[in-house]
């Protein structure tokens, strides 16, 4: 349960206390975990059951969709959790007003992915795929609100319970109309109906648990938030299509069937992309209190963070490269052959993404939101450019390049823009030390590719592990944390 409006007023401008962050850290990544687990069985049956072809239109109507979601949140989630952090009576106010905007930004953004739907989509079956996402837009907008509160408070229990109620009912009804009508409609409106069903729920659990959170009105405060929105807005929407731009384009110069190659890796790399997005999200009224103290403990989360990131993206990449192929073959089917060729290379573009993800937050802790757009603005245009560049057709691996130029870019412009004080970040173990490892784990991979992609992949993967365990990924006390944790949760399963 939120807490009440009394217990909210007693902990104005006060930290929470250490026993409650970890339960909503738990929490959250439950949350996290569930979702990712049943997004991964969703793709996997309705990627089977509808084949390349049609999986490919279903993702791209969802990309278009994703397109328009910042403009549906005008970035106010950013603004809730960080006002919510430092000053939880005002983040009641300021969800309040946010609600009002987010009511009349959805809708207008809902009508606009229409509009633009009907004058690009020359095919009857897309443009129509197209407008029922563009409906299920606005129930989307309103589910995430109510999720942004439940983070802006701290409460990720709820958001545990509503990500196993509604990625269940999810994956049930979107099986079932691949399975009766075998259509990319059928599927899309099974999609629309679970985020209006979500959307239905999450208001009335804000209702019952924040009883005191009304539509604010304010003029002077709605114009505030949208004068901080609008930038985290557009920031938003640069980063998604860091993602889903190539996925937009395909649909115009590739055919249907390499569109649901692509489709394939773009979903694995939405769905892994999501963990650290969201904890970045969770973390946010942590980080600004940490930012607004300019101690050195914020710059020490942060570096901690860019370098197990680091680790955990080149572990999985790693693995991936070694077994995708078969992988991708045994769950979806040997009709996603290619796709499974290109998985784990497109995997390590989650490396600058991750860290992307956390520099931008940095950022937004400390309310510098124009700036977090500019970076992303240039990471955008340069993916766009490189894409722009391709000679002829773009093929995966030359989406692979794209996404890796606009992803680097993005996370350069970022560190230039926090400039890292020196005395409170080393750069040399936190950015130079990673990097170079992981251009060995890369070049072992390379090396050793005459052997086959199980084969080098495993020795890249063996290659990370030691630089994890006792090389130079973490810090000697990470790795002792590291340590003692699997000490102590082995010395449990022996116990059991």
């Amino acid at each position: 349960m939120l807490q009440t409006p009394s217990a909210m007023s007693a902990e104005t401008n006060s930290p929470s206390p250490t026993g409650g962050v970890a339960r909503n850290l738990a929490y959250l990544l439950g949350a996290r975990s569930f979702y990712l687990v049943s997004k991964t069985a969703y793709t996997i049956v309705i990627a089977r059951l509808l084949g390349p072809a049609l999986y490919g239109i279903l993702n791209y109507a969802i990309s278009w969709s994703v397109a328009f979601l910042p403009a549906a949140s005008l970035g106010l989630w950013a603004v809730m959790s960080r006002e919510a952090g430092l000053d939880r009576a005002r983040g009641i106010k300021t969800a309040g007003h946010a609600f009002t905007l987010r009511i009349f930004s959805s809708i207008a953004a809902a009508i606009a992915s229409a509009i633009l739907a009907a004058a690009v989509e020359t095919d009857t079956s897309v443009r129509t795929t197209l407008l029922i996402i563009s409906f299920a837009l606005i129930g989307r907008a309103q589910a995430q609100y109510c999720e942004n509160v439940f983070n802006a408070f701290e409460n990720s229990a709820t958001v545990l319970r509503q990500e196993s109620v509604f990625r269940t009912l999810e994956l049930l009804l979107g099986a079932a109309a691949a399975l009766a009508g075998r259509s990319v409609e059928c599927v899309a409106a099974a999609y629309a109906v679970v985020w209006w069903l979500q959307a239905a729920w999450g208001f009335w659990r804000v209702r019952v648990d924040l009883p005191t959170l009304h539509p604010g009105w304010d003029g002077a405060e709605l114009r505030r938030l949208l004068r901080q929105g609008i930038p985290l807005g557009v920031s938003s929407g640069l980063i998604l299509l860091l993602g889903t731009a190539p996925v937009l384009l395909f649909r115009h110069v590739g055919t249907r069937e390499e569109l649901g190659q692509l489709a394939i890796l773009s979903q694995v790399f939405s769905i892994a992309s999501l963990v650290p997005t969201q904890l970045a999200i969770a973390a946010l009224p942590t980080l600004a209190r940490a930012m607004a103290g300019r101690g050195a403990g914020a710059w020490d989360s942060v570096s901690s963070g860019l370098r197990a990131s680091l680790a955990v993206v080149l572990l999985g990449a790693t693995a991936t490269c070694a077994v995708g192929p078969l992988l991708v073959k045994g769950l979806v089917g040997a009709a996603y052959d290619e796709g499974g060729r290109a998985l784990g290379p497109f995997l390590f573009v989650l490396l600058p993404r991750s860290w992307g993800t956390l520099l931008w937050n940095a950022l937004l802790a400390q309310g510098r939101l124009w700036a977090g757009t500019a970076s992303a603005l240039l990471g955008t245009l340069v993916l766009c450019g490189t894409l722009l560049a391709t000679q002829g057709q773009p093929t995966l691996d030359s989406v692979i390049v794209s996404m890796n130029a606009g992803q680097w870019t993005w996370v350069a412009a970022l560190l230039i823009a926090l400039h890292p004080p020196r005395a409170s970040f080393s750069y040399r173990r936190t950015l130079w030390v990673p990097l170079l490892f992981l251009t060995l784990a890369w070049g072992v991979m390379k090396i050793l590719s005459f052997l086959g992609p199980m084969l080098a992949g495993t020795a890249a993967f063996l290659f990370v592990v030691w630089g994890t365990l006792w090389g130079p990924l973490l810090f000697k006390a990470e790795r002792q944390i590291f340590w003692s944790y699997i000490q102590r949760h082995t010395r449990s399963l022996r116990t059991r």
